[in-house]
């Protein structure tokens, strides 16, 4: 069963997250969402080994978010919607052929002991 882990150091940003879109103007949102997605592109590409061919078939995603100091928890679903990006920089790097193929979504949020923060993306073929 193929599987690959990408670790994004970083959490995502606050303006990212769902009930703080609605009050922020459209560039805000676009500049942090092409930041987050750009970051987990290249964490991807560094950690992705050589012979590596994107995954083309069902998959399941397990991802975890640490977030860092002075960061409260956010809801469970707000941290899932708020890595779309790092999903979408997973797919710019070939880990993933689309993100239409994940079949199932596995998400758990807590806070990094190192305070600095983090996505952890565990993607495994479907069974």
């Amino acid at each position: 069963m193929t599987s690959i882990t990408v670790t994004v150091p970083c959490d995502p940003p606050s303006v990212l997250l769902p009930n703080r879109k609605r009050n922020l103007h459209w560039s805000t949102i676009a500049k942090a969402t092409k930041e987050l997605r750009e970051i987990a592109r290249y964490a991807a590409m560094d950690q992705m080994p050589n012979d590596w061919t994107p995954m083309t078939g069902p998959v399941v995603l397990s991802l975890t978010v640490g977030y860092g100091r002075r960061r409260r928890l956010p809801d469970l679903d707000g941290s899932a919607s708020a890595c779309k990006a790092a999903l979408d920089g997973m797919t710019d790097a070939a880990i993933i052929s689309d993100d239409r193929i994940i079949r199932r979504l596995e998400v758990e949020h807590t806070k990094d002991p190192t305070g600095e923060g983090y996505i952890t993306l565990t993607f495994q073929e479907y069974p």
